[in-house]
C-alpha cells in the first residue's frame, strides 16, 4: 500500500493506493472532492495532530499493516429515513464489532451513543457537523470500558437535566472525540456536584471541537464546570474553543473540576469563563487532588465582578500544574483577580506565561515562574545565565537608577581591594569624588559618597555630618596622606563602632602615610560602621 499526498487549494489530502489504483478521486472543487478522501481525510492523523497540519508532514512511504489503526468489520449507515439504521444506538446494538457509523445530517432527538465493542466510530457525514444528538435529561454517551472509541463530526446537547448523575459523556475505557460539539444548560440540578458534559475516569481526548457550558442554578455550594476529572482519567483537550458562562450563586464556575489522581491537559485552547456571582471563577483548573496536569498555548478569559477570578486555583490535596505558553486575562471589577492561587503543599511552574491580573498570585504553597505577570514586566525566581562570549555585553541598561541588592564580583573590571577608585552609591566611571583637606573641617552631607584626604603633618579633625534614617546607607571614605594625626568624630549621639555616643576614631601612627578607612552609617543602630580600613584605628568616647 502506497502513501501519496496530493494538495487541493490549501488542504492537503491523503491518497491510498493498491497498485496504482486509487481508492480516492478528485473532481475539482474544495468541497467536491469524493467521500472516500473525505474518510482518508478524518481517519489519519499526522502525527496525532490531524490533517491540519500535514502540509509540514514530509514522510511519505510505503504503509504496513501495524501503521493502520484496527480495520472496521462493517460500515453502516444511520438517517432519519432511508439508511440502515434510524438511530445510531440501533446501529451499535446490531453490530457489537469494530464498527464505522456513518450518520446523515439530522436531528436524533433522544438517542444514545453506548458503544458495545472496542475500536467503534461514529462519525457525522458532512463538512460540518449537522448531526445532532439531543436530550433533555439522560446520558447521551457511554463508551464503558470499551477502547479506541470515536465520535466524529457530530453535536451532543443535554438541555434541562434533573440530577447530577446526568452528564453528557461518561466512561471508564477510551474515546477520542474530533470535530465535536457539546453543550449542556442547567437550571435546576443543586448540590455541590453538578451535571457536566464530560465525567469520566478513562482516557479522553478531544480535538478541533467545541463546549459551551450554562448553569444558572443558584446554589453556594455548587461547582459549575464541564469537566469532571474522574480517579485515575487521563483527558486532553487541543484546540478546542470553550465557553463557560455562570450565574445565580456558586461555590466555583471553571473548566475543570477534579479531586483525585484524574489529570487533565490542555493545549492551544480558547476559553472564556464568566461568572459574576459565584465565590470563584476560575479559568482552568479548580482542583482537590493529586494530579500533575499541563495548560500550554492557550488564549484564557475570566471575569467575575463581585468576587474571586483566577486562571488556576488549587485548592490542596498536592496537585502541581506546569503553564506554559498561555495568556491569561483576569478581570474582577469589585472582587480580586488573582493569577494563580495556589493552596499549601499544591505546585505551579508558569513558564513564559503573559499574565494580566490586577492581584498577582495568591500564594501558599509553591511557585516557580519565568513569566510576565505585568506588561513590558519580566520576572523569575531561577537563575539567569548567560554563554555569551567577551566582547558583547550580556546586558544592556538604558536607565542610571541605582540597581538594590546587586552584589557584583567587579564593578567596571575592578575588584574592590585592588588599588583602584570604587564609587560608592552610584557607577561614576571608574573613579569616586576626592577632597583633601590640611586643617579642622566638618564634613556635610554633601560630602556622603566621596573619599576625604588628610594631608598635614599636625593634629586634624574632621567631624561627621549630622545623619539620620534619610542617610541610611550613607557611606564616607577617609584617607591619612601625611604623618599627622587624623580625627575622626561622630556627631550627636552617634558611635563609630564600638565608640559611645558622640565618639571618636583616629589614626596616629606616622609611619602610616597612606592610612584609610571606610565608613558606612547604619541608622537601625545610629553607628558608622567599618566595611573595610588599613592601618592602625583606635575608638575612644
Amino acid at each position: 500500500m502506497i502513501l501519496k499526498k496530493i494538495i487541493i487549494g490549501l488542504m492537503s489530502v491523503l491518497i491510498l493506493t493498491f497498485s496504482g489504483v486509487a481508492f480516492a478521486s478528485y473532481s475539482g472543487g474544495y468541497s467536491q472532492y469524493s467521500p472516500d478522501i473525505y474518510q482518508w481525510y478524518q481517519d489519519v492523523d499526522a502525527g496525532g495532530y490531524d490533517l491540519e497540519n500535514v502540509e509540514d508532514l514530509e514522510v511519505i512511504g510505503t504503509l504496513t499493516a501495524s501503521s493502520i489503526a484496527t480495520p472496521y468489520q462493517s460500515i453502516v449507515t444511520v438517517a432519519v429515513a432511508g439508511a440502515d439504521y434510524n438511530t445510531i444506538q440501533a446501529a451499535l446494538d446490531a453490530n457489537t464489532v469494530p464498527v464505522l457509523i456513518r450518520v446523515a445530517p439530522g436531528t436524533y432527538t433522544d438517542d444514545t451513543i453506548n458503544f458495545t465493542a472496542d475500536n467503534q466510530t461514529v462519525r457525522g457525514m458532512g463538512l460540518t457537523a449537522k448531526q445532532l444528538v439531543t436530550t433533555a435529561d439522560a446520558n447521551i454517551v457511554d463508551f464503558g470500558a470499551y477502547t479506541n472509541c470515536r465520535i466524529e463530526n457530530m453535536k451532543l446537547k443535554m438541555t434541562a437535566p434533573t440530577t447530577n448523575a446526568k452528564d453528557i459523556i461518561t466512561g471508564s475505557g477510551s474515546l477520542r472525540l474530533r470535530w465535536c460539539h457539546l453543550e449542556l444548560t442547567n437550571s435546576t440540578v443543586t448540590g455541590s456536584d453538578q451535571p457536566s458534559c464530560l465525567n469520566t475516569t478513562g482516557n479522553v481526548a478531544m480535538v478541533l471541537g467545541t463546549i459551551k457550558y450554562t448553569n444558572s442554578v443558584s446554589d453556594a455550594t455548587a461547582i459549575k464546570v464541564p469537566i469532571q476529572v474522574g480517579t485515575a482519567a487521563a483527558i486532553e483537550l487541543r484546540r478546542v474553543n470553550i465557553d463557560v458562562d455562570g450565574s445565580g450563586a456558586g461555590l466555583t464556575s471553571a473548566l475543570g473540576w477534579g479531586t483525585s489522581t484524574g489529570v487533565l491537559d490542555i493545549y492551544r485552547c480558547n476559553i472564556d469563563v464568566l461568572d459574576d456571582e459565584a465565590t470563584y471563577t476560575v479559568g482552568t483548573f479548580y482542583i482537590l487532588g493529586t494530579g500533575c496536569h499541563e495548560v500550554r498555548g492557550c488564549d484564557i478569559h475570566v471575569a467575575n465582578s463581585t468576587a474571586t477570578a483566577a486562571a488556576i486555583f488549587l485548592a490542596g490535596g498536592s496537585p502541581s500544574i506546569r503553564s506554559m505558553f498561555n495568556h491569561f486575562h483576569v478581570t474582577s471589577a469589585g472582587g480580586t483577580a488573582n493569577s494563580f492561587i495556589i493552596g499549601a503543599g499544591d505546585t505551579v511552574v508558569s513558564q513564559l506565561d503573559d499574565i494580566v491580573a490586577a492581584d498577582g498570585v495568591s500564594n501558599s504553597g509553591t511557585y516557580t515562574h519565568v513569566n510576565s505577570e505585568n506588561d513590558g514586566y519580566f520576572e523569575l525566581t531561577g537563575q539567569i545565565t548567560s554563554t555569551l562570549a567577551d566582547g558583547t555585553a550580556p546586558l544592556v541598561l538604558t536607565s542610571t537608577t541605582k540597581v538594590i541588592n546587586l552584589n557584583a564580583d567587579l564593578l567596571d573590571g575592578y575588584d574592590w581591594d585592588d588599588g583602584q577608585d570604587v564609587v560608592f552609591g552610584s557607577v561614576q566611571a571608574a573613579y569616586i569624588p576626592t577632597a583633601t583637606k590640611t586643617a579642622t573641617y566638618a564634613v556635610t552631607t554633601a560630602d556622603l559618597g566621596k573619599s576625604i584626604r588628610m594631608n598635614s603633618g599636625g593634629t586634624v579633625t574632621f567631624t561627621l555630618p549630622s545623619v539620620g534614617a534619610a542617610e541610611d546607607g550613607a557611606l564616607l571614605r577617609f584617607v591619612k596622606c601625611a604623618v599627622g594625626r587624623l580625627n575622626l568624630v561622630a556627631a550627636d549621639s552617634d558611635k563609630i563602632a564600638d565608640s559611645g555616643a558622640g565618639g571618636t576614631i583616629y589614626n596616629d601612627v606616622a609611619a602610616q602615610t597612606y592610612a584609610d578607612i571606610s565608613l558606612e552609617y547604619v541608622h537601625l543602630i545610629v553607628t558608622w560602621i567599618i566595611p573595610g580600613a588599613h592601618g592602625t584605628w583606635t575608638t575612644t568616647n
